[in-house]
């Protein structure tokens, strides 16, 4: 498959989750069984975050990471298809791809997490891969950097795509040590 038809499926993935989404939230007055216990535990539903958190943690929970989780998906779909060349060149073939299947298991698993704010804890663990492996990333590319210093810039980048991530993570920790509290 090439590399479009990879970007073209995480795209009607990300269509398919948006439209559900929306049709639940906008059109069901009273939804049936499952469709009404998924849209109740959905980060979408008008209960899900509390009114303390603000309109910022609400833009960030149901817009900002669900978005984040899915270009990461399409990354992982394009590292799967074309691979990882830090990592074919400092390990090889298997390794990389390894590399981005644990990819794109992260980000969907992440993905999950956020949709469903009962599932914190599958989502801090995902975060927690994803994070790991895009930092091993970027300090590889950061290492290689000494002979081929544009793999530098690449590198940087990639490490600063883990901020919000790690910034998820202790968010998560924060909301746990909250409930534990009361």
């Amino acid at each position: 498959m090439s590399p479009i038809a990879y970007v073209l499926i995480a795209a009607a993935f990300s269509l398919v989750i948006l439209s559900i989404v929306l049709c639940i939230g906008a059109g069901l007055e009273q939804p049936n069984g499952w469709v009404l216990r998924l849209w109740r535990a959905s980060i979408w539903h008008p209960d899900a975050i509390p009114e303390g958190e603000g309109k910022v943690a609400a833009d960030v929970k149901r817009t900002l990471l669900p978005f984040y989780d899915l270009v990461l998906i399409g990354a992982a779909l394009l590292a799967i298809r074309g691979g990882m060349p830090t990592f074919v060149i400092v390990y090889n073939d298997a390794v990389s791809g390894s590399a981005a299947w644990s990819l794109l298991g992260a980000a969907s698993l992440c993905l999950i997490g956020v949709a469903f704010p009962r599932l914190w804890r599958l989502e801090a663990a995902a975060k927690i891969t994803l994070t790991t492996i895009l930092l091993v990333y970027g300090v590889m590319l950061l290492g290689s950097s000494v002979t081929e210093p544009a793999r530098g810039f690449v590198g940087g980048l990639t490490i600063a795509v883990c901020l919000l991530p790690v910034s998820r993570i202790l968010w998560l920790g924060d909301e746990y040590r909250k409930r534990k509290a009361t």
